[in-house]
């Protein structure tokens, strides 16, 4: 035990850190023996390079001991000062520690560090010189994704010379709770690194983890509990959309999902695109607004909650009335007749009392692409009129013409050839049996050809008017 002592003296003496090179300072001797009631004593020399005297600090950052020097370190400059430290223990359980030390001077960062190697027994020798006890130090992120695995780092050193088995490990929080089992050898200091989870939708916040170590022996608990360190779970993540299409004949179907994968509410407003056209062919699951071309939703998700809005757009409609529209524009094409046929007339003569003579014109075209043979156009003039027999040079004159006392003269003329697109030009002279007086109207005509498929077109004209 005694070259144990020794060792750690040595390597306690190799760790001491001068800051500053101009500051010396020695304690001794490295190590000592006190029971739990006793105070230690140590020689502290001090000495510096600075040109006047300065004034030196002594104090340690584990606050489980008592110390003090008998009186205030003056120290003058290039002269050794020789005072002794006193080190009790607050409430040390029997082990043994290792005391960091620091002497600085008073108002500056300039200092130097010792430590020291202190036993502390108990009180009265029970035949267990060494009861648990424990120092540790321990870290962690202070910001926390709860999506990832939070790593915890933890040094614990066991601060007696003995082995301590079953050693428990509890860490604590609002959120992350997990036990540990370790073992330390004597004066065993052990580096360790705890993987923890958190529930991905833990909501944003701050906590606080606390971390203890244990050991149960002899019907008592050893407790070492580790500044609590304050972290926080951080915010992340939003509504995320995912948009399926489906397309069938003419119909566009539209499955959207909104999730929040985020750890808070989220609030937002969904926007898909609908102008007027679109509009007008489309059903949705739930109503939005109509906003600048676009259907808007707004949408409110608690962390892991998702909606679906489904929306169809069917164009069947619109498509069918075009297809009958084209279609019943193709038949229209097809079956038409060939022929255009447009009656006119003009007023040649009047008298006082009327109107006598007038000149009537038929305009007729072959408005196909093929040729048309024995044309035959068929007219009648009413019974008030007579046909003048006088036919202008250039004109054709009617093949046939059948005058009936009841229902008047009818005018038959035959075209041998119509070419296509060709157009003729039929007139003919009446002239009334009385003067008419007021507006004047004339039955229409009436063109008909045979075609080569072997059916009969038929094109009757307007009814006549005034040029």
């Amino acid at each position: 035990m005694q070259l144990l002592k020794t060792v750690l003296f040595v390597l306690f003496m190799l760790a001491v850190q001068g800051v500053f090179s101009q500051i010396s300072a020695v304690l001794e001797p490295g190590e000592a023996v006190i029971k739990q009631n006793e105070t230690a004593v140590f020689l502290l020399t001090v000495s510096h390079d600075y040109a006047e005297t300065k004034f030196f600090e002594l104090y340690s950052a584990d606050v489980i001991w008592d110390i003090r020097p008998d009186r205030p370190l003056r120290v003058e400059p290039k002269k050794e000062f020789v005072a002794k430290v006193f080190v009790r223990p607050l409430k040390v359980a029997p082990g043994t520690y290792g005391i960091p030390l620091t002497i600085k001077i008073a108002g500056t960062r300039e200092h130097v560090r010792q430590d020291i190697v202190l036993d502390v027994l108990p009180m009265i020798d029970n035949g267990q010189t060494y009861l648990p006890a424990f120092k540790g130090n321990a870290s962690m992120p202070r910001k926390i994704d709860p999506r990832s695995e939070v790593k915890i780092a933890l040094d614990v050193m066991n601060l007696n010379r003995r082995n301590l088995s079953d050693v428990n490990i509890k860490i604590r929080s609002d959120f992350l709770n997990k036990d540990f089992v370790i073992s330390l050898d004597p004066l065993e200091k052990k580096g360790l690194e705890f993987t923890l989870a958190l529930d991905s939708r833990t909501e944003p916040r701050k906590d606080m983890l606390r971390i203890s170590i244990i050991k149960s022996e002899l019907d008592k608990t050893f407790q070492y509990d580790l500044p609590a360190i304050e972290y926080e779970v951080v915010k992340y993540g939003g509504i995320e959309t995912s948009v399926e299409e489906q397309k069938f004949w003419f119909i566009r179907e539209y499955g959207i999902t909104l999730v929040n994968n985020g750890n808070t509410e989220a609030v937002d407003v969904f926007a898909f695109p609908s102008n007027i056209f679109q509009s007008l062919f489309s059903r949705y699951s739930s109503e939005g607004k109509k906003v600048s071309g676009f259907m808007t939703w707004d949408v409110r998700l608690a962390p892991g909650q998702s909606i679906k809005i489904h929306i169809v757009r069917n164009y069947r409609t619109i498509i069918g009335m075009l297809f009958f529209a084209a279609l019943g524009w193709f038949l229209y094409y097809l079956f038409r007749s060939p022929l255009v046929l447009r009656k006119s007339f003009r007023i040649v003569r009047t008298q006082e009392d009327g109107i006598t003579d007038l000149k009537v014109k038929l305009d007729i075209k072959n408005r196909s692409n093929n040729e048309l043979t024995e044309v035959e156009v068929m007219d009648m003039i009413p019974p008030i009129a007579e046909l003048v027999r006088e036919f202008d040079v250039g004109t054709l004159a009617p093949e046939k013409i059948v005058k009936n006392e009841k229902k008047g003269t009818v005018l038959k003329w035959i075209i041998d050839v119509l070419e296509p697109n060709e157009q003729r030009v039929i007139t003919y002279k009446i002239t009334t049996k009385f003067s008419i007086i007021g507006g004047l109207s004339l039955p229409v005509s009436q063109a008909r050809v045979a075609t080569k498929a072997g059916t009969v077109k038929t094109a009757v004209s307007n009814i006549a008017g005034v040029e």
